[in-house]
């Protein structure tokens, strides 16, 4: 009886375990997102680009409106949502959103 009592304490401490683990891994990879959109976010689109930080065309993605321009940069791998009044990156993501 004692040694099922064990084995039940060990699988159920192991799950926590890795539960714990995987929820750091996310933290980690959120922490890594922000360091990114605070990178960008607040910055003249074309100070970004012009810089020397990407020398890739823009592709404009859908969604893009009077208001807003929703673009990716392949080189640097970024999608930011700008608005167009004053080319202000007003979002930004990894990857091609």
């Amino acid at each position: 009886m004692k040694r099922i009592i064990f084995i039940v304490v060990i699988v159920i401490s192991t799950l926590f375990l890795a539960s714990c683990s995987k929820q750091k891994k996310l933290s980690e990879k959120d922490k890594s997102e922000q360091i990114f959109k605070d990178k960008y976010i607040g910055k003249n689109v074309f100070s970004v680009v012009g810089r020397g930080i990407s020398s890739a065309k823009p592709e404009t993605l859908k969604g893009t409106n009077n208001k807003h321009w929703f673009v990716y940069y392949k080189n640097i791998d970024a999608t930011f949502i700008v608005e167009k009044k004053t080319d202000i990156i007003l979002n930004a993501a990894q990857g091609r959103k």
